[in-house]
């Protein structure tokens, strides 16, 4: 499986720069999981500890929102944020950080082969190869400042929507 996995791993824009035996031993600290259809992965407010790699299937990641429908009601809603394929990471903050608060749900939209890396497990292996967790590490963050840029920009765009709706709709006076 190892052999197979490092194959796979440099494919991963994730894995980008890590020589061979880099890849040979992230492989083997690897651990591959299946998730049927419709399984939740992780779930919004969970601890975790480890990161996954999407290898075959679609992961849908989305948030609880919570409206206030009628006074005094509120109701939670899931708000769909991204459909991720193979190669995709999710789970990146808990495992950079050892262990957080998971702060969205990851679902497996169609059956899933993820591959897994828990923080301890990385942690042993960056010891011992400083160069290659480096590059991981660092293209990880590459990953979570384009989606932090989209956000910005999706922000913006839903504050000028917003803000000319609300000016549309302010009474004249």
């Amino acid at each position: 499986m190892a052999v197979d996995v490092s194959e796979f791993l440099r494919s991963v824009s994730a894995f980008a720069g890590i020589g061979e035996e880099g890849l040979r031993r992230l492989a083997s600290i690897c651990e591959e999981v299946e998730f049927p259809a419709g399984a939740v992965i992780i779930h919004e407010g969970e601890e975790g500890d480890c990161v996954y790699l999407i290898r075959e299937g679609e992961v849908e990641i989305s948030v609880t929102i919570s409206l206030k429908l009628l006074p005094g009601q509120v109701g939670d809603r899931e708000k769909s944020l991204v459909r991720l394929h193979s190669g995709a990471l999710f789970g990146e903050m808990a495992f950079i950080f050892d262990t957080d608060q998971r702060t969205a749900t990851a679902i497996a939209n169609t059956p899933a082969k993820l591959l897994r890396i828990h923080s301890a497990e990385f942690k042993k292996f960056a010891e011992s190869d400083y160069q290659s967790a480096y590059l991981l590490i660092r293209n990880i963050a590459q990953t979570i400042a384009k989606r932090l840029r989209k956000t910005n920009q999706d922000v913006i765009k839903l504050t000028t929507v917003l803000s000319v709706a609300l000016s549309k709709a302010a009474p004249k006076g």
